[in-house]
């Protein structure tokens, strides 16, 4: 599901939905918000149909 402001990957929802009993509210956010960054980063690069296989070249992108 896309829409204008908020959008859903499956993938992040899972493993957030799988945490959200776990963790505060802010900590689920924050994973949510930083999550989201991470994959518009893939977006950009055109590289979220293999998320799952992306290694330490990708997190460093990412991080610079």
């Amino acid at each position: 599901m896309i829409d204008e402001k908020y959008r859903t990957v499956a993938p992040v929802e899972d493993w957030l939905e799988a945490h959200r009993q776990l963790w505060s509210p802010n900590t689920v956010r924050g994973y949510a918000t930083s999550l989201a960054q991470w994959w518009t980063f893939l977006e950009q690069r055109d590289e979220t149909g293999r998320w799952g296989d992306l290694g330490v070249p990708a997190v460093a992108g990412f991080l610079s």
